[in-house]
């Protein structure tokens, strides 16, 4: 498996849910600090990770070793599992 790829597809993950809760939060009213930071975030999470892969000349070198690409992506899918649990209730 491409650690890399999984690393960035794991963080873009991150600031995807983050960044849609704060703005689904956003559109329903709330716009406290908690929020407006949790889009600004998630937007700026999913941004930083698509430059590194799209223009970095060497995207595998700032990822870190094996196991903790392992606990990013297990960390992704809670993330994904919480975000999609409390946009739904």
């Amino acid at each position: 498996m491409d650690t890399t790829h999984l690393y960035y597809a794991s963080t873009i993950l991150c600031g995807v849910v983050v960044g849609a809760m704060g703005l689904s939060s956003v559109a329903a009213g709330n716009t406290g600090i908690a929020a407006l930071l949790m889009a600004i975030g998630g937007v700026g999470t999913v941004c930083s990770a698509v430059y590194v892969l799209g223009f970095s000349e060497n995207p595998s070198a700032s990822v870190p070793a094996d196991r903790w690409v392992w606990a990013m992506t297990l960390g992704a899918v809670l993330v994904l599992i919480g975000g999609v649990g409390q946009l739904l209730l």
